[in-house]
């Protein structure tokens, strides 16, 4: 309800967590912050309900050890910003151990949107992934 509220009333403040969630700011232009803006207004109740759906059903999940002694198993390669403040590469250490092929790569320098910040790493990835055959 909040999180609904400040994205319909005020939305400088999802131009202002898009321009800190990446290590240079100059990879967003105006217009783009100004679009991503409009989408947040227009779409803050599905956001929400997507949000509370996760806490009701998946963080109870969780804790209850629903998928404890589940292993991934496909290729899978999770890329993570250096300086991503919302998951910092602490977070994504140790899957390995539930994972038969999981390759975690921090990238240098980048925050939380790889693509935007660094297409060609994240392309590089997904060829290697999926074109190499792994």
């Amino acid at each position: 309800m909040i999180g609904r509220a400040v994205l319909r009333r005020w939305p400088a403040f999802a131009r202002f967590l898009l321009r800190h969630q990446v290590a240079d700011r100059s990879v967003w232009q105006t217009d783009e912050l100004a679009e991503f803006s409009a989408a947040a207004q227009a779409t803050a109740h599905a956001g929400q309900a997507m949000f509370w759906q996760y806490v009701v059903r998946e963080i109870p999940a969780l804790l209850r050890g629903t998928w404890s002694g589940q292993r991934l198993t496909v290729p899978t390669v999770l890329l993570g910003g250096e300086r991503d403040n919302a998951f910092p590469p602490s977070m994504l250490a140790g899957g390995e151990s539930h994972a038969d092929d999981l390759t975690v790569r921090i990238v240098p320098g980048i925050g939380q949107f790889l693509p935007r910040e660094s297409p060609d790493v994240v392309a590089g990835a997904m060829k290697e992934l999926f074109v190499a055959g792994r």
